[in-house]
């Protein structure tokens, strides 16, 4: 958690001028609500392959005051929700500076009590049904949300993506989505992503990690098992049949 402090006396308007030819703009923040820890997070892309920057988010509180974040040297940083006002617009941007050179992003207005991001999904579960897919995860909040799930045949991962979107069912804490029609006897990735049907303006979470979904499994195998010993240790041999 990065420590806040309050600037007074230097005028919302103002701007951060840029006094040397090294130091390039960073890209406008993108602010929003994590309601899981009830931080605000600020990330922006820095626009520049220097590595010796720092970064300043400054937010325009009104009435000639700024709030700004302590410098960081990273395009992320995580305010508490209680420093910085969530019902009303607030400006807010990034200030950089590479040794005595400074500059600063565009001015983005956002209302922080609207803006939301859910953390990525997590304890991706699946089952297959009568070739449908079932996914759950943990949910976000004790109320569905809007889910998009992107897919591909494992075997063809030159592929582009499928994506289908869903609002989520919510049963005990867990998220739980359907994907249908899928082709029979194929395993597949699939990534999961997930955003809130209770706010404003909804921001989608990050893409969960690619995990392999087994084929489904439509009748059980008939195994054979054949055993031999070799230089004292018993090897085992499993042979099924695959159904089609």
């Amino acid at each position: 958690m990065h420590s806040m402090q309050m600037c007074a006396g230097k005028p919302a308007d103002s701007v951060f001028e840029n006094h040397g030819s090294t130091c390039e703009p960073p890209l406008s923040p993108l602010c929003f609500r994590n309601i899981t820890n009830h931080m605000i997070y600020c990330e922006w892309n820095a626009n520049t392959t220097e590595s010796n920057v720092t970064y300043k988010v400054v937010f325009d509180i009104g009435k000639g005051y700024l709030k700004e974040s302590c410098e960081v040297g990273t395009s992320c940083v995580t305010l508490n929700e209680d420093e910085v006002i969530l019902n009303r617009p607030v400006d807010v941007w990034v200030e950089a500076r590479v040794g005595n050179s400074s500059c600063q992003s565009n001015k983005k207005s956002v209302t922080l009590h609207h803006t939301v991001k859910y953390d990525v999904p997590r304890n991706v579960s699946m089952s297959w049904l009568k070739g449908d897919l079932i996914l759950g995860w943990t949910a976000a909040q004790d109320h569905p949300a809007l889910a998009e799930v992107r897919f591909r045949v494992h075997e063809r991962l030159a592929e582009t993506w499928e994506t289908r979107m869903a609002n989520t069912s919510l049963i005990n804490s867990t998220y739980q989505m359907t994907v249908e029609n899928l082709l029979k006897h194929t395993a597949y990735q699939i990534q999961i992503r997930h955003r809130s049907i209770r706010v404003l303006n909804p921001l989608w979470s990050d893409w969960s990690p690619v995990v392999t979904v087994p084929a489904e499994l439509h009748q059980q195998p008939v195994v054979s098992i054949e055993t031999k010993v070799v230089n004292g240790s018993r090897k085992l041999r499993l042979t099924w049949m695959v159904s089609r």
